[in-house]
């Protein structure tokens, strides 16, 4: 499982005053709207929310795995995560109005070097473009 593992808690000066011995993580992993496109007219529960045992199971699945990438590569971290938040394809839908959160689609000929026309500088003066996705 590909997986991305950050700890944005990091960058605030203030975090470790605010809350000792806390730390935020933050893992994404790509999940394709495909897996997740039986659920989409599930039932719902009053909050909009999905209410369904087959969709909670592949979340719950899906949290176990990616928990174990995390344990892996940060031993340290098994036995302390209280609070886990799993979001899918069709949460970004819910919340965004589209499955994708992140830039650009990730495809070969944008790890393969495709996107190195993508720079902040452009060609008007003092315009400068910023992102994810510029290189």
């Amino acid at each position: 499982m590909l997986l991305f593992v950050g700890f944005p808690s990091v960058k605030d000066p203030n975090y470790a005053i605010a809350h000792p011995g806390k730390s935020a993580c933050e893992m994404i992993t790509t999940a394709h709207p495909e897996w997740f496109s039986q659920f989409e007219t599930a039932a719902k529960a009053q909050s909009g929310k999905r209410d369904n045992e087959e969709y909670t199971k592949l979340k719950k699945d899906l949290e176990r795995k990616m928990l174990n990438g995390l344990y892996r590569n940060y031993p340290k971290t098994r036995g302390t995560v209280e609070y886990v938040n799993i979001a899918t394809p069709l949460t970004n839908k819910y919340y965004l109005g589209r499955a994708d959160s992140y830039g650009l689609e990730h495809t070969m000929a944008h790890y393969g070097g495709g996107l190195n026309n993508m720079r902040p500088k452009t060609d008007i003066p003092g315009l400068f473009c910023t992102g994810q996705d510029i290189g």
